[in-house]
């Protein structure tokens, strides 16, 4: 097993942001240490969940240092962001949310959760996700989001804390793309079939 050093380490880098691998590879069913037990369930929660399941689940995870705390909170933001990647939302969508907001305000001592929230995303433009903040209309736009979180596959790990439907698995994301893939054929078939109708058009006359 890596050492505790080292997958604490793990939860605090800015350059790390996926776990799956490192949990598949663990040896998680043989070690009864309660403190192990804990650490390898908060690789789970960053591999999976956010914030909101930190609070939720508390029992079963470690106490996170100021670090992990605003890794865990990024990655929060980071799957709201990921799922409008090329398009806007409103920036009450995360600062409205209950599992963001007390977390927002207590990084660096911010009271103003707009404010806390812009300056995690300037730190995470060189880290995962470009963004634009249009601060009249309360807007972000996902310009580009440069790296992916993990995608949950119940064929190479079992959940220890986390619910099913606390998280995004590899069916929801097939199921995401399979949807994706047939709005957008549909949508080429029905621009196709205009182009070839006005084309008919154009040539009728000269035909007849």
């Amino acid at each position: 097993m890596e050492s505790i050093h080292s997958l604490t380490r793990a939860l605090s880098d800015k350059n790390v942001y996926n776990y799956f691998t490192t949990l598949c590879q663990l040896p998680v069913e043989e070690t009864s240490d309660p403190q192990i037990i804990k650490l390898l369930n908060t690789l789970e929660l960053f591999a999976f969940g956010n914030i909101r399941h930190y609070w939720q689940y508390r029992a079963n995870f470690i106490d996170l240092t100021r670090e992990q705390a605003i890794k865990l909170v990024k990655l929060s933001i980071w799957d709201v962001l990921s799922q409008v990647a090329g398009g806007t939302i409103a920036m009450d969508t995360i600062t409205k949310d209950p599992g963001l907001v007390g977390a927002l305000t207590q990084i660096d001592g911010h009271k103003d959760v707009e404010l806390a929230l812009e300056v995690l995303l300037l730190e995470m433009c060189g880290e995962s996700v470009r963004t634009v903040i249009d601060e009249v209309n309360g807007t972000i736009t996902v310009v580009e989001v440069t790296k992916y979180r993990d995608v949950y596959d119940s064929r190479l790990y079992g959940l220890k804390v986390l619910q099913p439907q606390d998280i995004r698995s590899l069916t929801y994301h097939k199921q995401q793309l399979e949807q994706w893939l047939g709005t957008s054929v549909w949508q080429v078939q029905a621009e196709y079939g205009k182009v070839v109708e006005k084309s008919k058009k154009r040539r009728q006359p000269s035909e007849v």
